[in-house]
């Protein structure tokens, strides 16, 4: 252990290490318990503050900070160890009654430390055991024309004010990010040595030597705050795209109907299958992480991606391929001209024939438009009823392995639709019925079963199967008359 009287004559007294100047490198700690003297020659175990600080191994008293921190910008360490007096290496050692403790030499005496568990006992003595070989890896100069020379190099690798990585990259760019963060990486390990070095001396001449202070502010300090700074910046800002990535898939499903609408969502969502692995690479590589990250919302992302991918082209869509012919249900009677695009109710005994509706394709042979009773949108893998003034809209999913259109609710909507009928369609028939569990349970339909003339377009039948409920709300719910 140095004594203040000691330490006062290693460059520094202890003052000079307050809290408010040793935070702001950033530096690494951790609570952990130090074996001190105690009268009598006995030794206990307590709990300190501690970190490192250049090339010095600073304890503090445990503060009320968050971890154990100093609380008091003027809090000053109980003493410290400079780490270029060690001897060896710090390692691992067993003493009885006393869980994860390691050892430091200096010269004849030997400093004793406790971690709180076996990765945090290996994660000090990494930290310091990496630091000592910085410290001895400080090459010999012969004078200062050699250490002027280092200097330029340094100006030239970490120009002043001129070093900067983007605070959130985005995925595409995230692979670009990572190589600058290891170039400035690389780069700092090589030449931190010798700032370490520099410091001191600059340090050591504080008032002084104004120029060399600057110089390791700008470069020392400013490199290793904006590679932690920067890390931590992207790390959260890649946290919250990949969270909140499944979110906006299922919000695309909710909204887009076309792969030429999707096409942008797809393409980011693949970046962002892509910065998961990128991330673990990272992890791995900085920090010898090997645990597999995000491994669930990779598997949700990658399977939404995939439904998404099914979404047909507009293109895809031609009236080509269906007759003309009727859909005729108790009382109803309902005929579509595929010519024309023209579905019309021509005979019902629940309505007036002024609202008999008249759907028109309009424009595109995926719209079908009626000026009372609004539109559907239909892409041979969604019906989607919707009118300018209704709140909701009313859509069916179809599902080839079931053979049935099925009902969609959104999700987190502020109003829902109707809960309806599912509907299948057999050899010209389309029959009411129920796939799975449904909560609320479906209404019971107006009619359960509609016979189909010819090979009329699915969402031209669906449309009839849906109407009453549709008349229901632009009378009732909408007011339209």
């Amino acid at each position: 252990r140095m004594s203040a009287k000691e330490a006062s004559q290693e460059f520094f007294g202890l003052k000079h290490f307050t809290w408010e100047r040793v935070s702001v490198l950033y530096p690494k700690g951790g609570v952990l318990k130090k074996k001190e003297d105690k009268s009598l020659g006995r030794k206990t175990w307590k709990e300190r503050y501690c970190c490192i600080y250049y090339n010095y191994f600073l304890i503090y008293k445990m503060g009320k900070g968050a971890e154990g921190k100093p609380d008091a910008i003027d809090n000053v360490p109980k003493y410290y160890i400079l780490l270029e007096k060690i001897t060896g290496e710090a390692v691992a050692y067993s003493e009885k009654g006393v869980a994860h403790p390691f050892e430091i030499k200096v010269n004849s005496n030997t400093h004793y430390f406790a971690a709180s568990s076996v990765a945090q006992m290996e994660e000090w003595i990494r930290w310091i055991n990496s630091a000592l070989e910085q410290i001895r890896s400080v090459p010999p100069r012969d004078g200062v024309e050699q250490v002027n020379n280092q200097i330029s190099r340094v100006k030239e690798i970490f120009p002043e004010k001129a070093f900067s990585l983007p605070e959130c990259p985005p995925p595409s760019t995230a692979e670009r990010w990572i190589s600058e963060f290891r170039r400035y990486k690389e780069a700092y390990k090589q030449w931190s040595p010798f700032i370490y070095s520099l410091s001191l001396f600059a340090e050591f001449q504080a008032g002084r030597m104004k120029g060399y202070q600057a110089f390791w502010g700008d470069r020392g300090i400013g490199v290793q705050k904006m590679l932690v700074k920067g890390e931590e910046d992207a790390l959260t800002h890649w946290d919250k795209i990949i969270t909140s990535c499944p979110k906006e898939l299922e919000t695309a499903m909710e909204t887009m109907f076309f792969q030429e609408d999707l096409a942008f969502t797809i393409n980011s969502a693949k970046d962002i299958v892509k910065l998961i692995d990128i991330h673990r690479q990272f992890k791995q590589e900085f920090h010898s992480d090997t645990t597999l990250f995000y491994e669930s919302e990779k598997d949700e992302i990658q399977s939404l991606i995939a439904r998404l991918e099914t979404y047909p082209q507009s293109g895809d869509i031609s009236l080509e391929w269906y007759e003309s012919g009727t859909i005729q249900s108790d009382g109803e009677t309902w005929r579509w001209d595929n010519a024309k695009g023209i579905l019309t109710c021509i005979k019902s005994e629940a309505m007036s024939p002024v609202h008999f509706p008249n759907f028109s394709t309009l424009g595109q042979s995926f719209q079908l438009v009626d000026q009372m009773y609004g539109i559907i949108l239909w892409n041979t893998k969604s019906f989607i009823w919707t009118h300018p003034r209704c709140p909701f809209v009313i859509r069916y999913d179809w599902y080839d392995s079931k053979g049935v259109f099925r009902q969609h609710f959104p999700l987190d909507a502020k109003v829902y639709p109707p809960a309806l009928s599912d509907w299948i369609l057999q050899d010209g028939l389309l029959r009411a019925v129920t796939v799975g569990e449904r909560d609320p349970e479906p209404a019971v339909p107006q009619f359960d079963q509609l016979d189909v003339s010819a090979h009329l377009p699915p969402h031209v039948v669906l449309l009839v199967a849906t109407f009453p409920a549709i008349q229901e709300v632009v009378h009732t719910v909408l007011n339209v008359q």
